[in-house]
């Protein structure tokens, strides 16, 4: 594994902790195409001198749930969006963390607004597929993740 992979899991892991009160675990595990959706999918990108596109996806029921840890309610109390402003939150202060992490705090970058959207299990296991996605188990559940450094012919 790359350098500036491991950095990028070493965050995704400390944002999802710290954050959303969640443990998460790398791996490859096959049961990854036998979930169920609906899924969420959220990315933002950054721009400065260098570029980079960051995703993440997983289960729907898994974002209400971070939803309900990260405003500390009970799940039932959230409305249905919910768990969308919370991967997109994640997205966000994952993008935020990386950055000086991968590059110090003397450069300056733009980061778009992160965006979140429903896939279905098709798109899922296309995404689960493709090895440029990092797998997780998190909270019992399956997340991806990735990111895309420009220059690498994927961002």
């Amino acid at each position: 594994m790359k350098e500036t992979q491991t950095v990028f899991l070493g965050v995704v892991r400390n944002v999802l902790e710290q954050f959303a009160f969640m443990f998460c675990e790398t791996t490859d595990d096959k049961r990854f195409t036998d979930c169920k959706g609906p899924f969420l999918y959220a990315s933002v990108t950054f721009s400065g001198s260098r570029q980079a596109a960051i995703s993440l996806t997983t289960s729907e029921s898994l974002c209400m749930e971070m939803a309900a840890n990260i405003l500390g309610v009970d799940p039932a109390e959230l409305g249905e969006e919910s768990g969308i402003d919370a991967m997109k939150e994640l997205a966000n202060i994952v993008c935020g963390e990386l950055i000086p992490a991968l590059y110090g705090n003397t450069e300056v970058f733009d980061l778009t607004v992160p965006s979140a959207y429903r896939i279905d299990s098709g798109k899922w296991l296309e995404l689960v597929a493709d090895p440029e996605n990092l797998q997780l188990w998190v909270e019992d559940r399956p997340m991806l993740v990735s990111l895309a450094l420009a220059g690498d012919g994927r961002a």
